[in-house]
Order: C-alpha cells, then sequence, then structure tokens
C-alpha cells in the first residue's frame, strides 16, 4: 500500500512539474513570437514610408523636369518668334521723306519702345531690341595698323614697323580708355582669381585697353606705345600664355581677358562691338551711337547734343566718325 501510495505521489509530483515547464516554455515561444512579429511590422512600415518617399521625390523630380522642358521649348519658340518679327521689321521700307541710311529713326529703332509682348500660354514675356552694331566701339581696332614703312637712312631697306605706334591705332585706344574711364573702370583690388591679374589688383582704363590690344596683336610683347599711357602686361607681368594673338570674335571673349570680369564685361557690352576690321576701316555710325560713345570720340558736349537732337528727325549726314576725325560740326 504505501509503495504505492508512494509511486502515485511521486508520478504526480512528476507529471505537475512537467505540466508546469510545459507551460513555461509555451509561455516564452509565445512572447518570443510576438516580439519577432512588432519587429517584423516596424521593419515593413519602414521600407513602405521609404518606397513612398522616394516614389514621391521622383513625381516630384519628374514633375519639374517636366516643367523645365515645357518653359525651354516656350522659350524657343519664343526667341525665334521674336527673331522673325525682328527680320520683318528690319525689311520694312525706310520712312518716306527721311533720307537713307541707319539711324534712330528708322522702324528698327522704335521697337524698344513697344509695350512687352504677351503671349498666350507662355510663363513671361518677350521685350525685344534693336540695336547698330556699327554705333559702337569697335574694340578690335586698338590693336590693328602700324605705321607705313619709311626709307631706312642707313639704305638697307625699309624700316619695319613699329607695332602699336599708328596714330590711328593710337586714337582708338585714346577713345576707348576714355570710355573705360567713364564707366568708372580704375586700378582697385578685386576678388580674388577673379580677374586673372598680377596680385588680384584690377587693371585701370588705360591699362586696361593695352591689355586687350596685348591679347589680340600677334607681336607676343607688352605693348609699348610712346604716344599711349597705358602698359602691356603679355610676357612681363603675365605669363604669354594669357594671350591669344588673334581678334575678339565674340563679346564674351573678353571675359578672356586678363582683368575683364562679368560685373566689368556688363557694364561695356552696350557700347562695344567685336566687328573684325582694321583700325583704318573702323567706323561708328553718329546716328546710332550713344552718347558715352561719342564723347569717348573727343566730341564735345556742345556737338553731342547736337547730334542726339538732330538725329531723332533726320539722318546726319557723313554719319561714319571715327576716333582720329570725329566728324561731328
Amino acid at each position: 500500500m504505501m509503495n504505492r501510495s508512494l509511486r502515485s505521489l511521486i508520478s504526480s509530483s512528476i507529471n505537475r512539474l512537467i505540466s508546469r515547464s510545459s507551460s513555461t516554455f509555451h509561455s516564452r515561444v509565445s512572447s518570443s513570437d510576438r516580439g519577432v512579429a512588432l519587429m517584423m511590422t516596424l521593419l515593413i512600415i519602414a521600407l513602405a514610408t521609404i518606397i513612398v518617399a522616394e516614389l514621391t521625390h521622383t513625381g516630384q523630380l519628374d514633375q519639374r523636369a517636366y516643367r523645365s522642358l515645357s518653359e525651354s521649348i516656350q522659350a524657343d519658340y519664343g526667341l525665334k518668334s521674336a527673331l522673325n518679327f525682328s527680320l520683318r521689321i528690319l525689311e520694312l521700307p525706310n520712312i518716306p521723306g527721311k533720307g537713307q541710311g541707319t539711324w534712330q529713326g528708322e522702324w528698327w529703332a522704335q521697337v524698344a519702345s513697344l509695350p512687352n509682348l504677351p503671349i498666350e500660354g507662355v510663363n513671361g514675356e518677350i521685350r525685344l531690341l534693336i540695336s547698330d552694331e556699327y554705333g559702337k566701339f569697335p574694340l578690335n581696332a586698338v590693336a590693328q595698323g602700324a605705321t607705313t614703312n619709311t626709307q631706312n637712312t642707313q639704305g638697307s631697306g625699309p624700316v619695319p614697323p613699329i607695332p602699336g605706334t599708328n596714330p590711328a591705332v593710337t586714337k582708338w585706344r585714346e577713345s576707348l580708355r576714355d570710355l573705360f574711364l567713364d564707366l568708372g573702370f580704375k586700378q582697385e583690388k578685386g576678388e580674388m582669381g577673379k580677374g586673372r591679374t598680377p596680385g588680384d589688383i584690377m587693371f585701370g582704363a588705360a591699362d586696361q585697353v593695352a591689355v586687350i590690344a596685348d591679347w589680340i596683336d600677334t607681336d607676343h610683347e607688352a605693348l609699348k606705345d610712346p604716344n599711349f599711357d597705358g602698359e602691356g602686361t603679355e610676357g612681363r607681368k603675365l605669363d604669354r600664355s594669357f594671350f591669344t594673338g588673334r581678334p575678339l570674335r565674340r563679346l564674351s571673349d573678353l571675359l578672356l581677358v586678363p582683368g575683364m570680369t562679368l560685373e566689368r564685361l556688363s557694364r561695356v557690352a552696350p557700347y562695344v562691338n567685336v566687328v573684325p576690321n582694321t583700325s583704318s576701316q573702323a567706323k561708328i555710325n553718329i546716328n546710332t551711337a550713344p552718347a558715352e560713345t561719342l564723347v569717348a570720340l573727343k566730341i564735345s558736349a556742345d556737338q553731342v547734343a547736337d547730334i542726339l537732337r538732330l538725329r531723332t528727325d533726320n539722318p546726319i549726314e557723313q554719319a561714319q566718325a571715327d576716333a582720329t576725325e570725329p566728324a561731328a560740326s
């Protein structure tokens, strides 16, 4: 009896222990599963958030790209329309009874006074301005020409021309110097590396003209003109690699000239051109030249005022002026 009762007690205790262990194990497994499920849920939410954010960002980029493309196409067609309209204006005949030649009384010169041209569906407006390039200062003239050969007194043939000493060239240099002075060019400290000048010191008006002449001429030497107060720098203060030895072909070429910055270019752009010509061929049309250019040609203030007044009604005859003979009376 006793043994049976003892065995029954032991069996019952073992069963209770097994039952309790099994319950604890299942409890632990269930808690672990819940932790894993929570982590998986958080991971899925994070991935979904990333995907949604990426899709939103991609959509915004696509929208901006489409808008940029659309505005680019609009601007391209707007520009072409403006150019075609300008060409039609230039084809208009001269105003009857107003003489011939290029002057401020022609139809093309009135375009600037027109209101802006709104175009339906285009983001912005178009404004036209037509200007006569021959009414601007010819930059390439400051480095063209030389003195006429004279007979060598030693009897060994003609004397080689001295680059940069042609009186006409000197006059053009002086006129460009005066224009630069009027536009505020002066020797001053510039931003580091902007003007590519020694010590970042920006050139004064006369020296800037000389450096432009150095950039254009082909002699690979610093400008030396005894009749001009500007001083060149090619091969002396600056390496020759800064100078190309060719005429300016577009206004943006000025940014390659030491001392010329974007800010300086913006100041001179309305008054200069890069028409390929020599100093003897270079002319300025006083019927379209701005007052600043006329003053730089050493035309007196009274004469400039008369020119501006007279050319509003009729073109002035003999309208081509150069720096040697301003041709204004």
